[in-house]
């Protein structure tokens, strides 16, 4: 039996589809030779590829440590730990695409789009941190 649409709650899922569609579209943009000259600054592809990358690992890392109750402390610390990382790694994101506007001519709209797929995952990486941190409180 389905749910309808706006009857359905936030699914965790959500957030690795998001993070999996942000790393991929970072892959397919630095890809793109006309957006980003392999001969400018390559070591910034690098890492930018690396950082969206290791956003969408952390997010499958800290899922996988099994918390089976509110009672296991250092299981959701160790997770909290993994998603704060993720968070700082976005950060890092954002400030590598705000990089790329002037250092590989990115078009204000290609900038925008990316920004917003980063802010998503971003945004859902929070949500399920503060909802660990109010299991452990």
């Amino acid at each position: 039996m389905t749910v309808e649409k706006s009857k359905q709650g936030k699914n965790k899922f959500n957030l690795f589809d998001k993070t999996s569609r942000m790393a991929a579209h970072t892959l397919r943009i630095t890809r793109n030779p006309n957006v980003f000259d392999p001969d400018i600054a390559r070591e910034v592809i690098g890492e930018i590829r690396t950082t969206a990358v290791r956003i969408h690992i952390l997010c499958w890392r800290a899922n996988d440590i099994r918390v089976p109750d509110t009672n296991n402390r250092k299981q959701i610390e160790m997770r909290m730990d993994l998603q704060y990382q993720a968070l700082r790694y976005c950060t890092d994101l954002k400030a590598l695409i705000n990089l790329s506007k002037p250092l590989y001519h990115l078009p204000s709209g290609k900038a925008k789009h990316w920004m917003k797929l980063v802010n998503e995952a971003q945004g859902l990486i929070t949500n399920w941190r503060d909802s660990e941190r109010s299991r452990i409180r």
